[in-house]
């Protein structure tokens, strides 16, 4: 699943709010929080699209209660409606996604932008070493806990939905739910408290994936500086 994401993840992260910016017809400096609010739309519809298959088949394997077989139980219990169920969890899943990317590339720029001031560093220049890592930080959190609660949601929806009667594989009709009984559940089940589980392993999980990210975007917008003041 991550793999695949790489494939096209990054390449339209860095190209799309410059094409974006070229397609309007307007300078990308004066307008990189709009350009970056289309990229992120864009990259969610793709993603739901091209992911929410494996995020649903991943779900359904790390809460099973059973430990064999989970690859045909998955079939076998969604073969005669497949689609559906492969497509499981789509709606809070999209959510999820324009959140994320919004968050991410919104808290990107808007800290960037801040770090660049408070330390001095001019727009030529490339944010580095202890800046950039608690640059990083401050997007993964940001990021986090806006997302968070879509992401329990979603895993909520999406989770097993067999259970054992007497010696036999059955599905669950009880795990038919809707997003607004998904949150009822949730929030009973743990308050508030409850939406935001796994948020710290979450953190350190993301900042790890985020801090190469962020590098990577910092990179390629320190290359296109450049080239412009090599054109100049």
């Amino acid at each position: 699943k991550h793999l695949f994401k790489s494939c096209y993840r990054y390449p339209l992260m860095t190209s799309l709010p410059r094409f974006y910016a070229d397609l309007l017809g307007s300078k990308y400096e004066n307008k990189v929080h709009h350009m970056k609010f289309l990229t992120s739309f864009t990259l969610a519809a793709i993603e739901t699209g091209l992911i929410t298959p494996f995020e649903r088949l991943q779900v359904f394997i790390m809460t099973s209660k059973f430990s064999k077989n989970n690859y045909a139980d998955f079939y076998n219990m969604s073969k005669s409606k497949f689609r559906t169920e492969l497509f499981k969890g789509l709606t809070p899943y999209f959510s999820k996604q324009i959140v994320a990317w919004t968050t991410f590339l919104q808290a990107d720029a808007f800290y960037k932008n801040k770090f660049r001031k408070f330390y001095g560093i001019h727009d030529k220049n490339m944010i580095t070493g202890y800046r950039l890592a608690l640059c990083s930080f401050c997007i993964s959190l940001t990021t986090i806990l806006c997302v968070m609660p879509f992401d329990n949601i979603k895993t909520h929806l999406q989770k097993h939905n067999l259970e054992l009667i007497d010696g036999k594989k059955v599905e669950k009709a009880s795990s038919k739910i809707g997003i607004p009984t998904a949150i009822k559940r949730i929030y009973l089940r743990g308050g508030l408290s409850g939406f935001f589980t796994g948020w710290r392993i979450k953190l350190f999980v993301h900042f790890m994936t985020s801090s190469f990210t962020v590098c990577l975007l910092e990179y390629m917008e320190n290359l296109h500086v450049k080239a412009l003041d090599l054109k100049a």
